[in-house]
């Protein structure tokens, strides 16, 4: 299987049928894993009767970062993406992330957009930009914390004991530095194929 796609929960059902129906929009090699962080608002039994095909795990509520780190230990798949329960992916991404994927980089970095109002208004820009180690990123200042702009090599992630800071918030923060660090090679999309939700 060529991709997990890692989605932490938390009283999102407002959010999460529209965010699992932009990850199915089209057929791919991937694995949906949905990790419900204690949800009190009926989260998980929607999930469960119109995903049935989506792996859903129940937890007592440990905050974004422990739900992270179950998704991952539960993940087969040789890359894995932390999606948001209130964000969206664009129907052509498992075929860009594919592409990205054939000489096996340790992070697949893809461009996204806010997603308001008036339309997607994009975030930060790859252009030009050439496979490197994520080191050289972070040294010229283009580092993107947020953990779903990047997509990781599973094998990479285990074999460096990376996982999520708990009990914090913002552990995207400290994460995605340290993994980037340690990245030997990051391949570069400068399509967006992410699209963070704002609300009014």
């Amino acid at each position: 299987m060529k991709f997990s796609v890692i989605i932490p929960m938390y009283n999102a059902g407002r959010y999460i049928e529209t965010c699992l129906a932009s990850v199915f929009a089209r057929e791919g090699d991937f694995e949906v894993i949905v990790v419900d962080d204690g949800s009190d608002d009926g989260s998980a039994a929607l999930v469960r009767e119109k995903f049935p095909q989506v792996r859903l795990f129940e937890k007592a509520h440990a905050g974004q970062g422990a739900a992270r780190n179950f998704g991952l230990q539960q993940a087969a798949g040789d890359y894995v993406w932390f999606v948001d329960a209130d964000d969206t992916i664009a129907p052509e991404a498992f075929e860009r992330l594919a592409e990205a994927a054939g000489e096996g980089p340790d992070i697949i970095a893809l461009a996204a957009a806010n997603l308001g109002e008036d339309g997607p208004v994009r975030r930060f820009s790859w252009k030009g930009m050439r496979p490197c180690p994520g080191r050289e990123v972070i040294l010229q200042g283009k580092l993107q914390r947020g953990t779903p702009f990047s997509v990781y090599r599973r094998e990479f992630l285990r074999s460096r004991s990376l996982c999520f800071p708990e009990g914090i918030c913002h552990e995207d923060a400290v994460f995605t530095p340290m993994a980037w660090y340690q990245a030997e090679r990051v391949q570069f999309i400068d399509e967006l194929l992410y699209f963070v939700f704002l609300s009014p």
